[in-house]
């Protein structure tokens, strides 16, 4: 785990986001731009990243390793959800604003900043690991996220994602050893090349969207995110790394658990008729105070300080 890399790479998506931030400001592009973006990185370039990362040949764990870690992300998001409520309690969040927050303790923003930290973290190849846990947060947001908007008709076509076909495709080709020809390889990887400062300048237009002045006076979703970046990856990393002996497999897991709240958390509340000021200022608080706390947190735990 190279903690430098993660903060340069960390300062350079957070100056993208600023330019994304500033653009959005000044009106110098459309208010289409954030959906545009937000389309590009979801259903395109995220998608190709996963499959270059396994389209290389390089196999950074086994076969059984990958259904370990396959167990891991769905209980992950288990643990999360019984220490939801105990998170609202303890905050004393008021009962018309207990779904997002609970929402927001489950779901981490695991595409957004997630794929470009692992890489920097780990290499393009982790990015397969990393796409684990999307699989599992996908299935997750869109039967348990959604029963928390009281909308609890689930729709199977939720999951026929471009990010979960590819996802299910590199499975497919990293189980198998498949050999892919160079010229989608070289497709792949060009594509994916986009996902860092697309999947940042949507957050900068998602963020000019929150009033400033009233998040810095909301006190609870300050302690909120506070806790979100450190107790869960602190916990994870105790639950974890006593039998967890693939330190690759520890780094993505603790890694991915120390994310800010999911960027999807405002779409989702949008969409259900949620709290979206609340949500929005629990992603920007917890995204802006996230730059800090991260590279703090997994260098503690990992003792690179």
């Amino acid at each position: 785990m190279n903690i430098e890399s993660l903060i340069t790479q960390l300062i350079v998506l957070f100056s993208i986001a600023f330019l994304g931030y500033g653009a959005a400001k000044l009106n110098y592009l459309p208010k289409e731009t954030n959906k545009v973006l937000s389309a590009v990185v979801i259903n395109v370039s995220n998608p190709c990243s996963v499959l270059t990362s396994v389209m290389s040949g390089t196999r950074v764990i086994t076969n059984v390793e990958v259904f370990t870690l396959l167990g891991v992300a769905i209980a992950l998001h288990l643990l999360l959800i019984a220490l939801a409520p105990l998170l609202t309690k303890i905050l004393r969040i008021p009962e018309d604003r207990k779904n997002i927050f609970h929402f927001m303790t489950v779901f981490g923003n695991y595409s957004y900043m997630g794929f470009p930290v692992i890489t920097a973290l780990f290499g393009v190849e982790a990015l397969f690991l990393a796409a684990i846990f999307v699989l599992v947060f996908q299935i997750f947001c869109y039967t348990y996220g959604v029963s928390l908007f009281g909308q609890g008709k689930f729709q199977i076509k939720s999951l026929c994602s471009p990010m979960i076909i590819c996802t299910l495709i590199a499975f497919v080709i990293y189980m198998l050893k498949l050999r892919v020809p160079d010229m989608v390889l070289n497709i792949t990887k060009t594509v994916s090349g986009i996902t860092s400062p697309a999947a940042m300048l949507a957050l900068g237009f998602a963020l000019a969207a929150v009033p400033l002045k009233w998040v810095f006076t909301q006190f609870r979703t300050m302690i909120f995110a506070l806790l979100r970046l450190t107790v869960i990856p602190a916990v994870v990393f105790l639950l974890c790394s006593p039998w967890m002996k693939n330190e690759l497999m520890l780094g993505v897991t603790v890694a991915l658990s120390a994310m800010p709240v999911a960027t999807n958390t405002t779409l989702m509340a949008a969409r259900y008729n949620g709290n979206e000021s609340q949500a929005a200022c629990g992603v920007f608080l917890s995204t802006l105070m996230s730059v800090v706390i991260m590279p703090l947190m997994l260098g503690l735990l990992f003792g690179l300080f």
